[in-house]
């Protein structure tokens, strides 16, 4: 199963409880499939961005990691990219992007993006993914 709005829950939670100041609050979501438990993710992601979050998203697409095995029926009335649900329903906030991990460089590759597109934004979306 997939909880994005339970990963969301949380995020929120340590975002509200912390003693920490940051100048910019990120969270990542990554997932291989839709949102399939937990409290509706329309109201999770509302909640997370009221805190005045960046919701960026990792799509681990379903050619390269099971759609046809187990978790198949996990897809089972989604009709479209994984990117564009995770663009659509996911993310959101001053920078937000959704990335996909490429089957043939690999996760490590998509967090190293991911990693620079963070570090290097500064305040703009123009030429975001």
């Amino acid at each position: 199963e997939t909880s994005l709005s339970g990963a969301m829950t949380f995020a929120q939670h340590l975002l509200e409880t912390t003693t920490h100041a940051a100048a910019r609050q990120v969270v990542d979501i990554s997932g291989n499939g839709p949102d399939s438990t937990g409290i509706p993710l329309h109201a999770a992601r509302q909640r997370l961005h009221a805190t005045g979050a960046t919701v960026n998203g990792l799509a681990l697409p379903r050619q390269a990691f099971g759609a046809d095995g187990p978790y198949a029926t996990l897809f089972a009335g989604y009709d479209g990219p994984l990117d564009a649900w995770f663009r659509r329903e996911v993310i959101g906030g001053p920078g937000a992007f959704a990335l996909t991990v490429d089957p043939d460089t690999g996760f490590a590759e998509a967090i190293l993006r991911k990693l620079v597109l963070e570090i290097a934004w500064a305040g703009t979306t123009e030429g975001r993914p």
